[in-house]
């Protein structure tokens, strides 16, 4: 269960974690080239509603341009570019399997201050993650914070559990990183729980004016705190309220090309809540490890059922059919008398009887 994060040096600056929000919500929702083709082929597509990819259109990479559209171009591309590297790596980003990562990393998305004592965007996570890792701060902000590792050292050995890693690759041009010594008395002084395990330098930047690049292991020894069950349920009621609070804002679906988003503002409104919903869910999860509440199948089940409106919502554009039908089951598993989940699960398979309706209207074959 990855977290993605983005740091945040300023608290009114959203725009980094817009970028982030937005660039995992296109992978989530972005067609294939091979359904876009079928678009084009047939117009009344265009206004139909989200349908299903075959396994072979899923798996079509979404950048590959055919033959006759490209031209032959084999001599010019015979020595190969970064530009067809990057499309190539692109290409393999476009298979269902990735479109479905993306969605469930949407769930998981959070905002930090690396800077701050505690990460309070991930909190709930003390103590309990496997693995951290942190790529390029430095070379993004090191000229203003050279130091800024130190910050992510002291933050990861809070949530790192017992023999957790913590991955670092950045640039040796600010605040010593790399320097072994000196980042192994920063630990011995700060009394961090880590311990330097590797440095690799896997590319050799040498020439390079703004530094090499090294990857740095640390391994988190010793046990963190790990919140207690009542702090957890508290804060799955929490996020709770605050997706509550995101579902709520009927946000109107103007353009949002006009603002460089991918998301209409209602679309990332509801990706929002999801977020909010699945944390509280992963809240839940963590306090189960601590022990028994009679509070955690009820909050679990109206976490669910929340979770599944916001599925039903952005089934159209994202394809969420399914996810809405297994989270809403796990409602009632949770609360089997509950009569708002039953009802909930029937418009839910009616959506979905729609849907496969739609399918098989397709006039993809003729």
């Amino acid at each position: 269960r990855w977290y993605a994060s983005e740091h945040m040096s300023e608290p009114a600056d959203y725009l980094g974690t817009k970028m982030m929000e937005d660039c995992i919500e296109y992978m989530a929702t972005e067609e294939s080239q091979e359904g876009l083709k079928r678009k084009r082929n047939h117009p009344s597509l265009l206004s139909s509603k989200a349908s299903k990819a075959t396994k072979a259109e899923a798996e079509k990479p979404l950048l590959d341009i055919d033959s006759e559209e490209s031209g032959d171009n084999s001599e010019e591309d015979s020595d190969g570019s970064e530009e067809d590297e990057m499309q190539d790596w692109l290409c393999a980003l476009d298979t269902e399997s990735s479109r479905q990562s993306a969605k469930l990393l949407r769930g998981r998305t959070a905002c930090v201050d690396i800077t701050e004592e505690t990460w309070h965007g991930v909190e709930h996570l003390q103590g309990f993650c496997s693995v951290v890792v942190c790529t390029s701060l430095l070379t993004q902000v090191g000229y203003r914070e050279p130091y800024i590792w130190a910050d992510v050292l002291q933050g990861a050995s809070q949530i790192l559990e017992k023999g957790g890693i913590l991955l670092m690759y950045d640039t040796e041009k600010w605040g010593d990183f790399g320097d072994v010594e000196k980042m192994k008395d920063h630990l011995k002084q700060a009394e961090l729980d880590l311990e330097l395990i590797e440095r690799e330098e896997p590319v050799d930047f040498s020439d390079d004016p703004d530094g090499r690049m090294f990857t740095l292991a640390f391994k988190k020894t010793g046990a963190s705190q790990q919140k207690s069950l009542q702090w957890l349920i508290q804060k799955a009621e929490d996020f709770k309220q605050a997706g509550n609070s995101y579902y709520s804002n009927l946000a109107k679906c103007r353009d949002a090309r006009e603002q460089g988003l991918h998301s209409s503002p209602r679309v990332a409104s509801l990706w929002k809540a999801v977020a909010c919903y699945v944390q509280g869910l992963d809240c839940l999860s963590l306090a189960r490890s601590q022990g028994d509440d009679e509070r955690l199948n009820h909050i679990s089940s109206r976490l669910y059922s929340n979770l599944a409106a916001a599925y039903m919502e952005l089934a159209e554009t994202a394809g969420t059919y399914e996810h809405a039908n297994r989270v809403i089951d796990l409602a009632l598993v949770c609360d089997p008398d509950w009569d708002r989940a039953k009802e909930r699960k029937e418009k839910i398979l009616a959506m979905i009887k729609g849907q496969e309706r739609d399918e098989d209207e397709d006039p993809r074959g003729s």
